[in-house]
């Protein structure tokens, strides 16, 4: 394949050139061009499908050559100003360049050839899909928020394939939490439309949760939960039936070997918590008072309040630690039913997770209690860090996906409906941090009461 900058010199040089073109014994003269343009490979594609499969030059190319001349043309509008007739030619597969730029993640692609040609949006393939089809079946994030933000394509927003299935019903099955956003916000988009299985987007998110061990954090998760918010249509007219036909039966297979490997990694962190906290337990902030002293042998910083809230801390994360490190031993029991091992499993998580937030809180307190005194910003800083970390962590994700969730549902429904995710968010909050409320509420009980 040539490179795309010579493109325009072939171009330049085909365009008033005229060739004999031999078809069915006849002989007739065409523009080389015109001939060149409307080429296949095997695969049916022609030189639009390829330029829009691969959009332009490198961006690296583009940015670097911008600040000594002009942009260059995109292939894409070179090709449709040679030959615009090709903008409605399949390949073997049915798909026009449209659905190929779309299928590629094209977006420049795609805008221009929206932009000169709207009409290329109601095109269909051999399986009766849109490019917007297209775009979220192949997770293409942009091109999914350039179409159902775009007015023009509201038309195409609740086109259904051969299989009947939307936009929606795609981007429900294939789980992706940004796509199946950007279109469920669209007030455009209708909810209750019935695939040829007599399925809506809600019936499908039911079906494509999986059948292990999920948390909220799981995107199909959240998808089922923001159709079941929204009160959207079912397709069927008894649950029973329903969830006869498409129940999936459990692996316990599986589940024991997940909790097998889980249960290493869990154990590995609270023994590790454990060592650090009993270590940290002799070697406290501050040091000890000399032999000499009254109370020689005692803690120098004992009685403020941050070396208290360290203490209990630091106490409650080994303590926690040690219960995780049991209830894991108890999840491991071969002979106990998988159910069990499960609630045993997940006690020790929490533990665990409690255990580090704990851990964490000891690490800032110690270290704001030794810095405080010389350098308050610095340890204000240590203690912003440290905490901030817990709320952006990895572990606190859907704490941001339900905020994700309710600002779509406010899009969609208004700011009322976003109510619906306040509850979880304050019940995730609670029994995430609950922890902190002994360690900050417990020394300031006992200061206040005069207990030392």
């Amino acid at each position: 394949m040539l490179p795309f900058f010579t493109l325009p010199t072939l171009i330049q040089k085909c365009k008033d050139v005229k060739v004999d073109i031999q078809e069915g014994g006849q002989t007739h003269t065409e523009s080389l061009l015109l001939h060149l343009t409307s080429q296949r490979d095997k695969n049916g594609s022609t030189p639009l499908h390829i330029a829009a499969s691969l959009e332009t030059w490198s961006s690296c190319f583009s940015r670097l050559s911008e600040q000594f001349w002009p942009k260059p043309t995109s292939p894409t509008t070179q090709l449709l100003d040679a030959n615009e007739f090709m903008v409605y030619q399949p390949d073997n597969e049915g798909s026009y360049p449209i659905h190929v730029a779309a299928c590629n993640g094209r977006l420049k692609a795609v805008q221009i050839l929206l932009g000169r040609f709207p009409e290329c949006a109601t095109l269909r393939d051999k399986r009766g899909r849109t490019f917007l089809h297209v775009a979220v079946e192949d997770k293409r994030f942009d091109i999914v928020k350039f179409a159902s933000t775009g007015a023009e394509f509201s038309s195409i927003l609740n086109e259904q394939d051969k299989q009947g299935d939307t936009a929606l019903h795609l981007a429900v099955q294939v789980g992706v939490l940004s796509i199946f956003n950007i279109l469920f916000r669209n007030r455009n988009v209708r909810l209750d439309l019935l695939n040829k299985d007599g399925l809506t987007p809600r019936d499908l998110s039911w079906i494509n949760i999986p059948q292990r061990w999920y948390n909220r954090k799981n995107p199909r998760f959240m998808i089922h939960q923001s159709l079941l918010h929204a009160r959207s249509a079912v397709g069927f007219s008894r649950p029973d039936h329903f969830y006869d036909k498409y129940k999936k039966e459990r692996d316990e297979t599986k589940d024991y070997e997940y909790i097998t490997k889980a249960t290493e990694v869990v154990g590995l962190s609270s023994v590790l918590v454990a060592t650090v906290t009993f270590a940290a337990a002799f070697t406290l902030p501050g040091g000890y008072r000399a032999d000499d002293h009254v109370n020689g042998g005692t803690p120098t910083l004992y009685g403020s309040y941050a070396f208290d809230a360290f203490i209990i801390s630091n106490t409650l994360a080994f303590i926690l630690s040690l219960l995780s490190s049991a209830s894991l031993l108890y999840s491991g029991v071969p002979s106990r039913e998988v159910s069990v091992r499960r609630k045993y499993y997940l006690l020790s998580r929490m533990l665990q997770h409690a255990s580090i937030r704990s851990l964490v809180a000891a690490f800032s307190m110690g270290m704001y209690v030794v810095l405080a005194p010389v350098a308050l910003r610095v340890a204000i800083a240590v203690w912003v860090i440290s905490f901030g970390s817990l709320l952006c962590g990895s572990e606190n994700m859907d704490i941001w996906h339900y905020l994700v969730q309710a600002n779509t549902f406010r899009v969609r429904f208004g700011i009322l409906a976003a109510r619906s995710q306040v509850t979880p968010i304050l019940r995730i909050m609670c029994t995430r941090f609950w922890i902190y409320i002994i360690i900050f509420g417990l020394p300031a009980i006992l200061k206040i009461h005069g207990s030392y």
